[in-house]
């Protein structure tokens, strides 16, 4: 068993900070990390992207080097693979998180950050379609409630600085839009969802100042 490191953890700036890029290879797309030149030689006009612009300088980790003996070995170190490590390992299981570039520079990395409940293009009403309601009650409050709530825990306990928000607003860009958003909202209600609620014309309004929007639906995300 190999001893515990205190590493550094990133803050997030007041805004955005002119900077070099901390990173220098790259195989693809999708990355934070630049060429060996380009970090050589720097182009003023090509200075550290957003994400990176916005966090203080964070802990970097060398190669692995040698062998190394572990229950579980983790291949990625995006979003899916450091959730998978940092729930194994808090489960006991001594893991071992490989990434070759940064843990989060691709992109996992790039994403604008929203907690939205559900599972991607599976809302609550595909599972009252394919579940029963027990299934489908118990799947919606997982994905909605209850991942926002260990979001929270993981944050409190490894006092993490991740900005948090509260609420999130779908705006209907034509009626039919509209339409789908007041089924979806229904659908959340038939599972015991009541943080959703559906905007009108001039509601929506109150929380964007243009006359573009057909209504919305806020959801009052805890």
């Amino acid at each position: 068993m190999h001893a515990k490191k205190t590493i550094k953890k990133p803050v997030i700036t007041n805004d955005a900070i002119y900077t070099q890029t901390q990173n220098d290879t790259i195989d693809g797309d999708w990355n934070w990390v630049r060429n060996k030149k380009q970090t050589e030689n720097p182009d003023p006009g090509n200075p550290a992207n957003y994400y990176e612009s916005t966090l203080s300088s964070w802990e970097t980790f060398p190669a692995l080097e040698g062998d190394r003996e572990c229950e579980l070995v983790v291949i990625g170190g995006g979003l899916l693979g450091a959730s998978a490590a940092l729930h194994l390992s808090e489960s006991g299981v001594e893991t071992v998180l490989l990434e070759k570039d940064r843990i989060g520079s691709a992109a996992s990395g790039h994403n604008g950050g929203q907690l939205t409940p559900g599972l991607a293009r599976w809302e609550a009403g595909s599972m009252i379609e394919y579940l029963s309601y027990e299934d489908a009650q118990r799947l919606w409050t997982f994905t909605s409630s209850e991942s926002m709530s260990l979001i929270d825990e993981i944050t409190s306990r490894y006092g993490l600085d991740i900005d948090r928000g509260r609420g999130h607003l779908t705006a209907a860009i034509h009626p039919g839009h509209l339409n789908s958003l007041v089924k979806e909202a229904d659908a959340r209600k038939f599972l015991g969802d009541e943080s959703v609620s559906i905007l009108g014309t001039d509601e929506i309004k109150d929380h964007i100042t243009s006359d573009i929007y057909h209504g919305g639906a806020f959801f009052k995300l805890q």
